[in-house]
């Protein structure tokens, strides 16, 4: 194993351990691929995404059959790593139009947990799925993924992104100052 001196951020290469351990780059790249494929468009016993109408998509919290900001995230995660703008985009349509608040106590935050079908669960939000959130969008805007998003799918992202990340750690979200994290509600009393 190689230990860097300097991290990906500061050299531009990121580590590859499965090339470390040996494996060839085409076959990384393919069962890469095959994993996203069954996990995204496999069987239904292996599958976590799902296609809703006809410009959205969600993963489902197969413990729970139930839609979380966490699982959403991830799978953006996931999207903008593979490269895959059109998942990317449906699971972020899914999360702005079901689980976004427009108005009142939870302005700009999303509903941690819906049904399937869209229908919240529970109104509250949930720091670790909008960090995800925020952290996907950069990575977009970013050009993380092997190809390219589009001009306005970056600069949409990238407001995104910095919005979110502006409003979980000033007001109402503040940073817990004796733990140097954010709270799990953005009303948290210390």
């Amino acid at each position: 194993m190689t230990i860097a001196r300097q991290g990906a951020f500061h050299t531009g290469r990121y580590r590859n351990v499965l090339a470390e351990y040996g494996y060839g780059e085409a076959e990384i790249r393919r069962r890469l691929d095959d994993v996203w494929h069954a996990l995204f468009h496999g069987d239904e016993d292996v599958r976590i995404y799902y296609p809703h109408g006809d410009d959205m998509g969600y993963l489902l919290d197969t413990g729970n059959l139930d839609v979380r900001t966490e699982g959403l995230s991830y799978g953006m995660m996931m999207a903008v790593q593979m490269d895959r703008q059109e998942e990317f985009n449906r699971i972020w349509l899914f999360a702005k139009t079901f689980m976004q608040h427009r108005e009142g106590r939870y302005k700009h935050y999303f509903a941690w947990h819906t049904k399937p079908d869209g229908t919240r669960i529970s109104e509250g939000p949930a720091p670790d799925g909008e960090e995800y959130f925020a952290m996907a969008l950069f990575f977009a805007s970013a050009g993380t993924g092997r190809g390219s998003y589009s001009v306005e799918r970056i600069f949409a992202s990238q407001a995104a992104a910095t919005a979110g990340s502006r409003r979980m750690t000033g007001t109402p979200a503040k940073v817990i100052a004796t733990g140097h994290m954010i709270p799990f509600s953005p009303w948290f009393q210390r």
